[in-house]
């Protein structure tokens, strides 16, 4: 029932919005999710929904693999080659599963923007990426357009290369007044401040704080766990974000079970501030992040800059992201669409 929902409602607004997928590897290789955004506006103050999302497990031999690549244990220089073509192959077929259940706007889909988490090292004062998306072959297995290597242009302007979502979590999560923040506990505690603003230059004054790096707990521990984790985004709210205004909202995600005695333990410590979750947003459990990987791929088609430079440390804002052509048809509507938008305004220092 709720599939027919979502077809209906595709069917209804397919024609009005520009669409594009956003895929997303999770940070030990052990998943791929995929949501499907609709976009109407361009740019910053594009109006966003997210219509669906989708999952699918990687197999543990690929995970195993990319551990090892990521603790220089690999047998073969090639194997980050191999997992990255292999990766592609998931990646192909989580998209021919998705295309099923969107089907009323699949061929309206723009691109799809893959975000993954790369190796990274650092020798000679430089930092290195090394990205997992095997476009070409991605692009060849789906016919569609594909965006990735989103570091690449922050790292070459000098940034750390991440985190790279804020600009895009800002768009998602935003309101017209309320000032929110999103707390992102995983291994490691991230907490972005997200401005309420009517218009883009809310954008400009995202923060973001990671205040706690934290082992996953096992789950008898795991109430200790969360008054730790609290007690460190309580004071991170009260004494490194900015007070006027003053945060209303706290926007939960990466919890999974324990989230509701996180947010009771948040609750009870700021007794002022309301705790959502993104599905009270309208962004359905899991979609978030991928959702955010693909507004990365619409600000590289719109050519918005999207690395905040006070976060990732780059001197100048940056498109980012590359583009590697599908099936003819695909990269010709494409083109047609980017021929056809007006482009925004931006200040000269962005465009240079």
């Amino acid at each position: 029932m709720v599939e027919v929902q979502v077809l209906d409602r595709l069917c209804a607004v397919a024609q009005r919005r520009r669409w594009i997928v956003g895929l997303a590897v999770g940070s030990r290789c052990r998943q791929l999710r995929a949501a499907l955004v609709g976009v109407e506006g361009a740019g910053l103050s594009s109006r966003v929904e997210v219509a669906a999302q989708a999952r699918q497990l990687i197999s543990p031999d690929l995970a195993g693999l990319f551990a090892r690549l990521r603790q220089n244990r690999a047998k073969s220089p090639l194997d980050a080659a191999l997992l990255a073509a292999q990766l592609a192959e998931s990646q192909a077929s989580l998209l021919d599963d998705f295309a099923a259940r969107i089907a009323p706007v699949w061929d309206r889909v723009l691109a799809v923007a893959v975000d993954d988490p790369g190796l990274w090292g650092r020798g000679g004062g430089l930092t290195a990426y090394l990205g997992l998306c095997d476009a070409a072959r991605l692009a060849e297995l789906s016919g569609h357009n594909v965006i990735d290597a989103f570091p690449a242009r922050d790292l070459a302007q000098e940034g750390r290369g991440r985190p790279l979502l804020s600009t895009a979590y800002w768009m998602l999560l935003h309101d017209l007044q309320k000032t929110r923040a999103l707390v992102d506990v995983r291994r490691a505690i991230r907490i972005t401040y997200l401005p309420g603003s009517r218009d883009a230059t809310g954008a400009r004054r995202i923060l973001y704080f990671e205040v706690e790096a934290c082992a996953d707990a096992p789950r008898a521990a795991q109430a200790a766990h969360d008054q730790i984790a609290a007690d460190a985004v309580t004071r991170c709210i009260m004494t490194d974000l900015p007070q006027i205004p003053p945060i209303e909202e706290l926007v939960l995600c990466g919890m999974g079970e324990p989230s509701t005695a996180f947010g009771g333990e948040l609750t009870r410590r700021l007794p002022a501030v309301r705790v959502l979750d993104p599905a009270t947003l309208g962004i359905p459990l899991g979609a978030l992040k991928p959702a955010a990987v693909a507004l990365l791929g619409l600000l590289h088609l719109d050519q918005i800059p999207a690395n905040a430079t006070g976060i990732t440390g780059a001197r100048i804002p940056r498109v980012l992201g590359r583009l590697t052509p599908g099936s003819l048809a695909n990269w010709h509507r494409l083109v047609r669409e980017m021929a056809n938008a007006k482009p925004s305004v931006v200040a000269l220092r962005s465009a240079v």
